[in-house]
């Protein structure tokens, strides 16, 4: 069994073989209160991303498994930034204090070895390795440092870039008014004033603007790709679609899910109120999510985990622009 603290990570885990069955943390621990969930000794549950889960769930869940006897394999990076909501660092202590806790020495979401061990030296955070780090990004051209208009004019060139060019691109920013201007900022470039649009959370939205879901909603029927072998998973936080049409009349839109090529129709409540521009994220909302490059605009009060989360989400490559 896989849970997770959010049902995007719990549909890739169980996408990938993780387990057979996945739920978040949170339906988990809603069907253990139930009585709906049952554990035995023979349970093996795998908690994907335990270091966003905060203190208190993590308690509730491991006080229930270890009164059921099954066993518990939490994995996760004690390094990356800890849930927004909930105080955490449980994940972190029992890594520090469980002499049975196992590391993993080698990265593999980067192409290149050399940002991989970069990206281990960001993540140590000791002086010595944050500069090997720092050196290792200047020298090849993924540090770059000036005023907030001109760092944001730079990274969306970048972003529009490897649009072109057809990479999955990621631009990602450290406050959610930031991601909000860029995001209009974009919508604009794409969508003309007299093309057919909608409102959804306060931003017009059309044809074509790459759009992001806010709730999980399995309520909401999603029609697997053609091209796919296996049922579709349902609506998730965090999930990355591009509006295929609008129905102004109806208030509904439809939409193509960017990492599977599934299909859902949004409308009524949940598209008034959950569903945003996409085109720019918060690293919060970034974290756990994987693309071909990723641009991350960041003040320069950025934490080391904030930082470190931004430059480990590309497979290609990975650029920060600090601004003052």
């Amino acid at each position: 069994m896989v849970l997770a603290p959010t049902g995007k990570a719990v549909d890739v885990a169980v996408r990938e073989g993780a387990g057979d069955t996945g739920y978040t943390i949170a339906k988990a621990l809603r069907m253990l209160q139930r009585n709906e969930l049952h554990l035995a000794p023979s349970t093996l549950i795998v908690v994907d991303e335990a270091g966003m889960v905060g203190t208190e769930d993590l308690r509730r869940l491991l006080t229930a498994t270890t009164a059921a006897g099954a066993k518990t394999v939490l994995v996760g990076d004690a390094h990356q930034l800890a849930p927004v909501k909930a105080r955490g660092g449980m994940f972190a202590q029992l890594c520090q204090d469980l002499p049975w806790t196992q590391e993993l020495s080698e990265v593999w979401r980067m192409r290149d070895p050399d940002e991989r061990e970069a990206s281990l030296a960001l993540r140590d955070g000791g002086l010595n390795a944050a500069q090997r780090a720092v050196d290792w990004y200047r020298d090849h051209d993924r540090l770059h440092y000036g005023d907030p208009v001109t760092m944001a004019h730079d990274a969306l060139l970048a972003y529009e870039a490897a649009k072109a060019d057809h990479q999955d691109a990621l631009l990602i920013c450290d406050t959610k008014e930031l991601a909000r201007a860029l995001n209009r900022r974009l919508h604009e470039q794409r969508i003309g004033r007299d093309d057919p649009t909608l409102v959804a959370h306060g931003q017009r939205i059309g044809v074509g603007d790459l759009i992001i879901s806010c709730r999980n909603d399995p309520s909401i029927t999603v029609r697997k790709s053609p091209h796919a072998a296996v049922t579709a998973a349902p609506v998730r936080n965090g999930n990355r679609w591009r509006i295929a049409a609008i129905d102004s009349v109806r208030y509904r839109i439809a939409a193509v899910r960017l990492d599977d090529g599934a299909a859902a129709v949004f409308s009524g409540n949940y598209l008034r109120e959950q569903i945003n521009l996409g085109y720019a994220v918060t690293v919060h909302s970034a974290q756990g999510v994987t693309a071909d490059t990723c641009h991350a605009l960041l003040g320069e009060k950025a934490s080391r985990e904030m930082l470190y989360v931004a430059m480990t989400r590309g497979r290609r490559d990975n650029t920060a622009y600090l601004y003052e």
